[in-house]
């Protein structure tokens, strides 16, 4: 009798959402970054490959490690952040765009957001939200605010929480003129009270201005310019 194959080649044991078949010859072979059931991240292992008859896909063959995850050019030690490595603890991010509930005020956001560690002041949520030019008693959601105005947002909740260390992709996007320069005199405040701030962007006042050191980052690789 022959075996039942799950996910969905492969035998249960085995955890490879993102397999790639190809066909070679009368076998079927199998290709993927060798992800861990219940793994707390993606690819914990190396990329592997198993193989097996096309007529018999319970009859599984494993054929090896293809790539091991530390050949990786980016992570060649092969560690992984939350295990072998420490999490930030005291960061404030902006990647792209925060997850905002579209529906609920900005004021709002903000409260749950700082509520999370059992903070309760309120009126310092408030100050925070006057700190980036924005009013905490607009009553406007933020899915009806201007690109510039979630920007101010998204600076708020980075900072709001005292953090030591800012990471910031393109911060200034969406904010006019004199926004702009608003923002980067609190980025300048803060790294003067021995704050670190790595910013990401492509516009060269914000580098010129803001960075005591440059890089750049070009097809996978990081130089340093200044």
């Amino acid at each position: 009798m022959k075996k039942q194959a799950f996910n969905p080649y492969l035998p249960s044991w085995e955890y490879i959402p993102d397999g790639e078949p190809y066909v070679f010859g009368d076998r079927v072979y199998i290709y993927g970054s060798h992800d861990r059931f219940n793994g707390y991240v993606f690819c914990l292992g190396d990329y592997v490959c198993w193989s097996a008859p096309v007529d018999d896909l319970g009859n599984w063959r494993y054929e090896g490690v293809i790539y091991e995850k530390t050949s990786d050019p980016l992570n060649r030690d092969g560690k992984i952040v939350g295990k072998d490595l420490d999490m930030l603890k005291n960061a404030g991010i902006i990647i792209e765009e925060p997850g905002f509930l579209r529906k609920m005020s900005g004021y709002r956001n903000l409260e749950y957001l700082y509520t999370i560690r059992n903070r309760k002041d309120r009126d310092y949520i408030k100050r925070i939200m006057e700190t980036v030019g924005l009013d905490p008693n607009m009553k406007k959601s933020v899915g009806k605010y201007s690109l510039g105005m979630r920007q101010r947002l998204a600076i708020a909740q980075a900072i709001m929480e005292k953090p030591d260390i800012l990471i910031l992709d393109e911060p200034l996007n969406g904010l006019d003129k004199t926004g702009a320069e608003e923002f980067r005199n609190l980025f300048l405040t803060m790294r003067n009270e021995g704050k670190l701030i790595l910013i990401a962007t492509h516009n060269k006042e914000d580098i010129d201005m803001l960075c005591d050191k440059v890089y750049e980052m070009d097809a996978g690789y990081l130089t340093e310019l200044r």
